[in-house]
């Protein structure tokens, strides 16, 4: 009410992991546990066969938490490239007289290991069918379409008898303004994202920084690449940068970056 120029946008990216961490990721759990009880229930009344195949379908679920979020042009990239690595491993290990055997066994059966997965549970295949639906939906350019999309999607995915995919369809419908602007403003959090996440790996891969400053001007220097290297250091002023009081105290050597004059100016 206060700003009534200003609209929510919510992006795809966000809406499409958001759909993956409460609707698919929770009922691959949820039908995990589900065959967990029945293996149990299988083998105490003595249907051990019956049991081991149940326990075996629980298995093949409990570790495609990565299949099943991935899309499908996704999957049949990753296969078409490890059949091409594989086939390089073994190329080589010939030329150097070693056995192939023994190379090349990276995965080629993603996409039909998740075609297996969801032919064999219908829940988990009608809440992967509404992601792909859904993902269609939001690449419109038209308001008007997306909208009459979105509730024609809400209506119909709200009666499978999915708790978590009801959930989430009222969820839509009550959040349907800042989605249907998402066709308006065609904006993207995504170099955000990559700074934070480039942000984190930066701190894990030191196992953390004692010394914030220091740490605060990494990620300026790392962000930085181009007009720091990018460009010829002759000329360049010399900025000096110092830990004057890091957490254990000591006094630590000085550390000498040369900048050229432009982004010595950013740096200011």
């Amino acid at each position: 009410d206060l700003y009534p120029s200003i609209s929510i946008v919510y992006d795809t990216f966000h809406i499409i992991k958001w759909y993956n961490d409460q609707v698919v990721d929770s009922l691959r759990r949820q039908e995990g546990k589900r065959l967990r009880k029945m293996a149990d229930k299988l083998a105490d009344d003595g249907k051990r066969d019956e049991a081991a195949i149940v326990e075996q379908e629980r298995q093949l679920l409990f570790g495609a938490r990565f299949l099943l979020l991935a899309n499908n042009r996704t999957l049949e990239a990753k296969d078409k490239l490890n059949r091409r690595l594989n086939a390089e491993a073994k190329d080589s290990a010939r030329r150097d007289g070693r056995n192939p055997d023994e190379v090349g066994h990276r995965r080629t059966d993603n996409a039909e290991s998740k075609a297996a997965i969801l032919s064999s549970n219908e829940k988990l295949q009608n809440a992967v069918k509404a992601r792909e639906e859904l993902s269609d939906i939001l690449s419109s350019s038209n308001p008007d379409l997306m909208r009459k999309k979105l509730e024609d999607w809400a209506k119909v995915y709200s009666s499978v008898g999915i708790s978590q995919l009801t959930k989430f369809t009222k969820t839509v419908v009550n959040r349907m303004d800042g989605i249907i602007s998402r066709a308006t403003f065609r904006i993207s959090n995504g170099k955000i994202e990559g700074v934070n996440g480039f942000i984190k790996a930066l701190r894990r891969s030191a196992f953390g920084y004692q010394d914030f400053d220091y740490f605060a001007y990494l990620i300026w220097e790392q962000t930085h690449k181009d007009s720091l290297y990018g460009k010829p250091s002759s000329g360049g002023s010399v900025r000096h940068y110092s830990r004057k009081k890091p957490y254990n105290q000591k006094r630590l050597k000085q550390t000498v970056f040369k900048l050229s004059d432009d982004s010595n100016k950013e740096a200011v």
